[in-house]
């Protein structure tokens, strides 16, 4: 694990390039080249992998999530930065 960076609202986030992903059963299923450590994505998880094929902001990201999905923005907002928080101390995302 790493140090999480610092970010803020208008901090864009991409995949990591080290990965290896694949969907399995509606689901990503992410392999770490580097660690060899093996990660599986939920539905909401795997739809913010599909939406970092791009950089991309936290609000960029809530605005499609809400759109697809029954979330307040505040549970939204705070979910996601949970989840990025998490995906960046693993490597899984990095800033753009």
């Amino acid at each position: 694990m790493t140090a999480t960076p610092m970010f803020n609202d208008k901090s864009r986030f991409v995949r990591s390039p080290d990965l290896v992903a694949s969907e399995l059963e509606g689901e990503v299923v992410l392999l770490s080249v580097e660690s060899s450590h093996f990660y599986n994505l939920n539905r909401i998880g795997s739809r913010i992998w599909d939406l970092l094929d791009q950089p991309l902001c936290i609000p960029e990201i809530c605005r499609e999530l809400m759109n697809q999905f029954n979330v307040s923005p505040a549970d939204c907002e705070s979910e996601v930065r949970q989840f990025i928080e998490k995906m960046l101390d693993q490597g899984l995302f990095r800033l753009a």
